[in-house]
């Protein structure tokens, strides 16, 4: 008997992962790791970053090269190639593990939201990004058997600004990720402890509150106070705060790491 099969649309997943990318490496390796019964196509844009799967029972790797060249070819691919590897492949379910899928998968479909920055703080989502997510995530909602969310936050926000779709929402929080159990034993202790921040670089992240919240912080506390470290790519939007971060390096208060 055919085992149903499972299109997984992955192809946010670029050579620099981010917050999202890396959960849905995460994501499938650990899905990877049990047998659940079922059979697991994987759409990607980048096949190397998913060697993890390559050996794994039932699961197969389809790179989707148009897909690649910026966002707006992936939106399109969004539209209309993943239905027909939908189609092709005769998968019975799609799960988009962001929050834009088909407006026609052809199937029962998943969705994953893993947050509304979108609708909640517009202004730290950039143009036209906005506008599209504007467009195309209601209908992705609406359309879905189920939207699957990694916090009971976001799982509130898409039950209030979403009321249609409340019933369908289910919580999945995020587990360990594997870095942590790699993690070397042998790792140099600290030579002086710091506080640090991992994420991109951009409005979104609300950098400009920690800033003052350190500077804050560091004015009550005087000599001794532990450094500020911030890592991660360059977003949008941000020159105020480059100038801002520039000064506290200046100082010898802080320092900045690309991806």
């Amino acid at each position: 008997m055919k085992r149903p099969l499972v299109l997984l649309d992955a192809l946010l997943v670029d050579r620099r992962p981010t917050g999202v990318g890396r959960s849905i490496l995460e994501l499938t390796g650990e899905l990877a790791g049990t047998d659940r019964g079922l059979d697991f196509a994987v759409a990607v844009t980048e096949p190397d970053m998913f060697g993890h799967l390559a050996a794994a029972p039932g699961w197969r790797i389809v790179p989707c090269p148009e897909a690649r060249g910026g966002n707006v070819r992936k939106a399109w691919y969004t539209q209309t190639g993943l239905p027909a590897l939908r189609r092709r492949l005769e998968a019975d379910l799609l799960h988009s593990l962001q929050f834009v899928a088909p407006l026609r998968p052809g199937c029962p479909s998943v969705v994953t939201v893993h947050d509304l920055a979108w609708q909640l703080h517009p202004e730290t989502v950039e143009q036209p990004r906005r506008g599209y997510y504007r467009l195309f995530v209601p209908p992705s909602l609406r359309r879905a058997a189920a939207v699957v969310c990694n916090s009971a936050a976001t799982a509130t926000d898409v039950a209030r600004l979403h009321p249609a779709v409340g019933p369908r929402v289910v919580t999945t929080p995020f587990g360990t990720p594997n870095w942590v159990w790699r993690a070397s034993e042998d790792v140099p202790p600290v030579r002086e402890p710091r506080f640090l921040f991992v994420g991109t670089l951009e409005p979104r992240k609300n950098l400009e509150r920690l800033l003052d919240a350190y500077a804050l912080a560091r004015g009550r506390a005087g000599a001794g106070f532990p450094g500020l470290l911030l890592v991660g790519g360059k977003g949008w939007r941000d020159s105020g705060l480059r100038r801002r971060m520039e000064d506290l390096s200046a100082a010898g208060h802080l320092e900045v790491r690309d991806y």
